[in-house]
């Protein structure tokens, strides 16, 4: 089923209010869409010679990221948290205690003349979009022209809690449990309770959420070993000044409780590792079949230092983004084809002083991708079309590509987000 019958199925069917209802309930529920979002109800729709091609470049990179450590900094974690954007005597801390725990990944990248081009890495137990299991099965019910045109792709959520299984043993041997930063929680639970009902649905085990500081009440009178699932990061634990952390770290070290997925997540997620990357690949420090991939596959990014601020400056700004190195969401991107020149030098300036506003920060390689003709639902229930670039979030759980979700500006700008109003749909797997 190509993008013109999606269409035709929406734009003709009698019931395409109803299925986009039905895509945007099962999105909410998994907290993949909020009440503000446009539903973009045409999928992405990516083959399975393409999904098996852009695994293998994808492998080598993640393999190349996170052994950043051992490549640049004989396995000094702490220096190698620095040298991203982390600092401090509680962060230095926290990097002491051993921890191999799951480092789930998505990827932010958009599709060129076919090639997939990465521009973020992001990592952690919260990404967006990693419950999307009921939108999937809403497609898989609709009855399109033709039958089924895609096959089932495993999804991020089962990769993960095969991973556990692989490590902790048989889900009858050990409970589960999502544990989300207090404040977070009494903002609003939904988060995790979205990652619980993933894990419960690949686990076959009732899994709470709850509160970090309601650990103790949770472990006390256990009679089994229990599993986190982190959504808080590094940065959570670090800002505590309260120590209400403790506990969490405290049965850890004993055993009573094991880290399911890495706090290191944090650190990986910094898009100052993607630079560290090409300074790797530049510096000789990997492979030359390595340094391919990544010069192939990363637009060339760079971290924005005192003494590079001069260079970087004569480098055309409408081919460059701006970006702070552990700003999340779209916040503190700055495209410089969208700022005039003056405003764009006295932004390299205050992006060199990694104590300022934006704290560390990176220049990228601007990449156009593809233009994609996309039909979305409004929050207020009105049709748009769009015909601009997508950004596929491309899950990756140890080395396999599990699914992902897209994203789409529907009013233009050069930045794909929540807060531009782009709509958020799903990547399916063609089945041919």
């Amino acid at each position: 089923m190509d993008l013109e019958s999606w269409f035709d199925f929406f734009e003709l069917s009698d019931d395409a209010e109803r299925h986009a209802a039905d895509l945007r309930n099962a999105g909410l529920g998994a907290r993949l869409l909020r009440t503000d979002y446009p539903l973009q109800v045409t999928p992405c729709m990516v083959s399975r010679q393409t999904i098996a091609r852009q695994a293998e470049i994808y492998a080598t990179l993640l393999n190349a990221l996170l052994r950043l450590p051992e490549t640049m900094f004989d396995g000094d974690i702490a220096a190698f948290a620095k040298a991203v954007g982390f600092e401090g005597a509680a962060i230095t801390d926290l990097l002491a205690a051993p921890d191999d725990a799951l480092l789930p990944c998505r990827w932010d990248l958009c599709q060129k003349n076919g090639q997939w081009f990465a521009f973020e890495a992001n990592f952690g137990g919260a990404l967006g979009g990693l419950p999307s299991e009921d939108m999937h099965a809403v497609y898989d019910a609709l009855p399109l022209p033709g039958g089924p045109v895609c096959d089932r792709w495993k999804s991020a959520g089962e990769a993960i809690a095969e991973s556990f299984i692989r490590r902790f043993g048989p889900p009858d041997t050990w409970q589960m449990v999502v544990l989300d930063d207090a404040d977070h929680f009494a903002q609003s639970p939904l988060t995790a309770n979205a990652a619980a009902a993933m894990m419960a649905r690949h686990l076959g085990q009732e899994v709470s959420a709850i509160a970090h500081t309601d650990l103790d009440h949770v472990l006390d009178g256990a009679d089994k070993p229990h599993v986190a699932f982190e959504l808080f990061t590094l940065r959570d634990i670090a800002a505590r000044s309260d120590h209400s952390y403790d506990a969490y770290l405290s049965h850890c070290a004993r055993g009573t409780l094991h880290r399911g997925i890495s706090l290191l997540c944090d650190l990986y997620m910094s898009k100052a590792c993607l630079a560290l990357l090409h300074e790797a690949a530049d510096g000789r420090m990997i492979g030359p079949a390595i340094c391919e991939v990544v010069r192939a596959a990363i637009p060339k990014t760079q971290i924005v230092r005192t003494g590079t601020v001069a260079a970087l400056s004569r480098l055309p700004k409408d081919q460059h983004v701006l970006k702070s190195a552990l700003g999340y969401g779209g916040t503190a991107v700055f495209c410089g084809w969208e700022i005039a020149q003056d405003t764009w030098d006295d932004l390299l300036v205050q992006a060199a002083d990694p104590a300022g506003l934006f704290g560390m920060c990176v220049l990228q390689r601007r990449v156009d991708g593809d233009r994609a003709p996309s039909l979305s639902m409004m929050p207020d229930g009105t049709w748009i079309e769009s015909d601009a670039p997508q950004v596929l979030g491309v899950f990756q759980i140890e080395g396999q590509l599990c699914g992902g979700v897209v994203r789409q500006a529907v009013i233009g700008g050069g930045v794909a987000n929540a807060a531009r109003q782009a709509s958020v749909g799903l990547i399916r797997r063609i089945a041919s």
